[in-house]
């Protein structure tokens, strides 16, 4: 919100049910992803124990870039956010809670997505392939760590 009586961009207030829309919009936006990722699901099909071995060979270089460019994404959003409650409080205008909220919850997704990232590389780590026990859960690895 940048303008001294509190509207936002469209001249409409903050109210319950703009915040409505936007989490309908993202609750809509995640229910497209989950299709998506049902659908790819679907048609490699079922992975056995062997197929997944391998499979998991070749996807874990991708899936670990994929993991460290979360990861600096999420450190970059997390800075700008810094820099935005620092011009935020230097700003002459005065900001609703709105404001706020929505900065936090900002926040806590680009530290869940920190998190992830984090936990995702520490797994990559381990060499899955050469574990005696794993062997059987070569699929459920695979499904785990693609999805």
């Amino acid at each position: 919100m940048s303008s001294a009586d509190g509207k936002g961009a469209e001249g409409r207030s903050p109210s319950g049910e703009s915040r409505f829309v936007d989490l309908r919009d993202a609750l809509v936006g995640g229910a497209v992803a989950a299709g998506v990722l049902f659908i790819a699901v679907t048609m490699v099909g079922n992975v056995s124990s062997f197929e997944g071995q391998r499979l998991l060979g070749s996807v874990l270089p991708t899936i670990r870039f994929l993991a460290s460019s979360v990861l600096a994404a999420g450190v970059t959003v997390m800075a700008l956010m810094l820099t935005l409650l620092s011009l935020t409080y230097s700003s002459k205008y005065e900001f609703r809670g709105i404001h706020f909220r929505r900065i936090r919850q900002i926040s806590m997704l680009s530290t869940a997505a920190i998190i992830v990232s984090v936990v995702l590389l520490l797994f990559l780590g381990v060499p899955v392939e050469e574990a005696e026990q794993l062997r059987l859960y070569y699929d459920v690895i695979y499904y785990t760590i693609t999805a």
